[in-house]
């Protein structure tokens, strides 16, 4: 089976990685793809590089638009293709020359699917990177394995059965045409989930990949995603919403339950944002929105644990966020910080 597949690539001021980005694609040993360069609105001179790819390569195809956000960008280069699979890559990261064909060795091409891998964090500043991978066992999931071990436990996890990312994953490209409609342009943290989860709950198979890293993930320390997002709370509230109606909608089991386990492994990056984003008042923040979002009543409700320090750290924290634990949970973050290198949150 060899399929033609599209590659989406959202574009927006990112010129100083954008060249090895498209050319870590082109480059590839699977050579049946289509690239649909996304300009979205670039004012660096992004869209006249992506112009240049598509005289010099055939296989590129470039969308001017306007401004509307990464997903936003995402969804319409997957809507304007016309391929049966589409998979995404950032502007900024690259990808290895055989990413595309081991995960097309997985395709069967009988009904809707998706083939997951893991990936690389670069932390370019340092010359250091990190593998991150699913917790989900590699394999392939259909029927009542599919049912039992991922929907029913899609979300809600300290350690996600599947990533979250739409960029290490090939996708029938009905599972995310189908979804497109769970995209909020309000949504600036955690916009892969409100498209990315709905398509995985959609699909009748599943394969998850055994240590396949081909996906390098630039870490930029200078990223809008990791500097301080005074709205990131709401953003959240808003995000909990999309997860509970579409989890209601695909009947999830036990919809309501994984929504607010779910909505505490997001208040976690909300803390981390306060505590690291250097913002007089930030006890007071935090108070807020525990006592807002019923934290407390959430943790015993859910019986949600944590196993990870750093997030074990933040339960203690949020289950009473006075100023002494909010004190002790920012100098330990900043000793931590300040040992790895950098100063925002990662």
């Amino acid at each position: 089976m060899e399929p033609t597949v599209a590659v989406v690539v959202p574009v927006y001021n990112k010129s100083k990685y954008f060249a090895r980005c498209v050319d870590s694609i082109l480059n590839q040993s699977y050579r049946k793809i289509r690239v649909y360069l996304v300009d979205d609105g670039s004012t660096d001179g992004s869209g006249a590089v992506c112009d240049a790819y598509k005289q010099r390569d055939r296989r590129v195809r470039v969308i001017h638009k306007q401004n509307e956000g990464p997903m936003k960008t995402a969804l319409r280069g997957a809507m304007e293709s016309a391929e049966p699979y589409v998979m995404f890559v950032d502007s900024d990261d690259w990808i290895e020359t055989e990413m595309i064909s081991e995960m097309v060795r997985h395709l069967t091409g009988d009904c809707p699917e998706v083939v997951c891998c893991g990936l690389q964090i670069d932390r370019e500043w340092n010359g250091t990177s990190v593998q991150e991978d699913n917790a989900a066992l590699p394999g392939t999931y259909t029927g009542e394995r599919l049912q039992k071990e991922i929907r029913e436990r899609i979300l809600g996890n300290e350690h996600r059965l599947i990533l979250v990312s739409r960029c290490v994953k090939l996708f029938s490209r009905k599972l995310i045409v189908d979804n497109a409609h769970w995209c909020d342009a309000s949504i600036r943290m955690g916009d892969d989930l409100n498209v990315v989860i709905p398509a995985l709950l959609d699909a009748e198979r599943i394969v998850i990949m055994d240590h396949a890293f081909y996906y390098h993930y630039i870490f930029d320390q200078t990223s809008l995603v990791h500097s301080y997002d005074r709205t990131m709370y709401q953003n959240m509230v808003r995000l909990r919403e999309i997860i509970g109606e579409f989890l209601r909608e695909k009947k999830v089991p036990d919809a309501d339950r994984m929504t607010d386990r779910e909505f505490l492994i997001l208040l976690f990056s909300v803390m981390k944002n306060e505590l690291r984003g250097g913002q007089q008042g930030e006890a007071e923040r935090i108070r807020a929105i525990c006592q807002g979002s019923h934290v407390r009543d959430l943790i015993r409700q859910t019986g949600f644990a944590a196993t990870d320090p750093v997030n074990r750290l933040l339960l203690f924290m949020m289950r009473r966020p006075d100023f002494g634990r909010v004190w002790f949970a920012r100098s330990v973050f900043r000793v931590r910080d300040r040992a790895a290198g950098h100063s925002q949150a990662e």
